[in-house]
């Protein structure tokens, strides 16, 4: 490769550099593609060639599965693999990367089984050549660990998370990053097993490490990577509280982390926008749409600015935030006739709302959600109250479709539907007698 080619893959690199470090993989990984290209286009017939390909597409792969886009990652890390096996080799540290890669992958794909069989090829590869307590060889123990426990093996993670842990505090004392992951690791598998005030204790004294690394550097020049755990560590609290049916301590939490991560980056920020995205869907899961709308409008807004109106990442937030705001609208609806059905006053005036609830719900999905049985439900019990039987019957079978489709037959409100609905039935049976 000429001087001038090398000049220019430096500068792109450092362009890379700048970019992960505000945030901004996608403008990363163009820029590696970038080098991708004038990588083929160079020396082509160099041994070393292929090799460098493969550290591109390793950087291009890491980028993909911080920005979610897991199957294209799985797809560059098959190609690193496939390079390295044939360049290097099977016993060289930089294969045992590629396969814990492609298992860091199939991790957030949910494919637990294949991943724990990738970190166990890398684990064995640099057990052969590195100490039984290297750094890497501890991380990977740890890598097992987490795809075991998410396979339920939780006396086998267990084993492993006492010994990582041990590992660690006899590397660095407790005052250190990793003990930190590993406090949290064990407090996951507590709280798995129903132990939930032991792992809050866990995560306590994993909060506690991460300020007194922040007290050590002195507050002015505090490390990005501590400020990371710190969020990370308080992020796993509010999910455990939440789990615990905490959920307005867990909401404190958020909202505190969310105000970190604005006073440290900004609003515009892809880890401001995560804060934000945490909330909507703590909102989202308790079935509070109000607090969900807007804070997901304020990660649309940090879409347009990082990505664009046009991007396809701010496109599909803008429609999914639309969606919301209907089915708000709809929730409105049910609840207006709500208030006049148990207010006794004009039944016809109840189901007008509820009618418009369900042309809100029919408008959005082609599979209702249950929240529709719940609005047929109630046109239900309008129109036997109304005196019609027939169309309450009707009402509630559409109910009972719904809930049996979107909760199952043996869920408790499924099983309640069913008995009001066979009363209903047996009540027209008996008029016809």
């Amino acid at each position: 490769m000429g001087d001038n080619d090398q000049g220019l893959i430096e500068e792109l690199l450092e362009q890379v550099h700048v970019y992960n470090v505000n945030g901004n993989h996608e403008k990363a990984n163009e820029v590696l593609e970038r080098m991708l290209v004038i990588q083929r286009k160079e020396l082509m017939e160099d041994d070393d060639s292929p090799l460098a390909e493969a550290s591109i597409l390793s950087s291009i792969g890491r980028n993909l599965l911080l920005l979610g886009d897991f199957n294209n990652a799985l797809e560059k890390f098959n190609k690193v693999l496939a390079i390295r096996l044939e360049k290097q080799g099977e016993k060289n540290l930089e294969t045992a990367d590629a396969y814990k890669y492609i298992g860091a992958v199939l991790k957030r794909l949910a494919n637990n089984e294949e991943a724990e069989e990738m970190y166990r090829k890398a684990l064995a590869i640099k057990l052969a050549i590195l100490p039984s307590d290297h750094m890497e060889v501890t991380d990977l123990y740890d890598s097992v660990a987490i795809t075991l426990e998410r396979q339920g093996k939780l006396s086998e993670s267990t084993k492993l998370q006492k010994l990582v842990l041990a590992t660690r505090l006899n590397m660095h004392g407790e005052d250190h990053p990793t003990v930190v992951q590993s406090y949290i690791g064990i407090a996951s598998l507590l709280s798995g097993q129903d132990r939930m005030d032991d792992a809050l204790k866990m995560v306590d004294k994993a909060i506690g490490i991460c300020v007194r690394l922040q007290q050590q550097l002195g507050g002015e020049d505090d490390d990005d990577d501590d400020i990371d755990l710190l969020v990370l560590t308080l992020q796993h609290k509010a999910r455990l509280l939440e789990e615990n049916g905490n959920f307005e301590a867990s909401v404190k939490l958020l909202n505190e982390i969310l105000t970190m991560q604005k006073e440290k980056l900004g609003e515009i920020h892809p880890l401001t926008e995560e804060a934000y995205n945490d909330l909507a869907d703590a909102y989202s899961r308790q079935g509070i749409p109000e607090e969900g709308i807007n804070a997901l409008s304020k990660i649309l807004e940090i879409r347009r600015h990082l990505l664009g109106d046009n991007h396809p990442r701010t496109k599909e937030l803008r429609f999914h935030l639309e969606v919301l705001k209907r089915r708000k609208m709809a929730q409105t609806f049910n609840e207006q006739g709500q208030q006049v059905m148990h207010a006794q006053s004009d039944l016809d005036e109840a189901i007008q709302h509820f009618q418009a609830a369900l042309d809100v719900y029919n408008d959005l999905y082609i599979t209702l959600p249950k929240d529709a049985a719940v609005v047929y439900e109630n046109i239900s019990t309008v129109k036997v109250e109304q005196g019609f039987l027939q169309d309450g019957i009707t009402a509630s079978a559409e109910a009972l479709k719904i809930r049996r489709r979107q909760q199952g037959d043996d869920h408790t409100e499924t099983k309640g539907r069913m008995e009001a609905h066979r009363s209903l039935l047996k009540q027209l049976l008996e008029n016809r007698i």
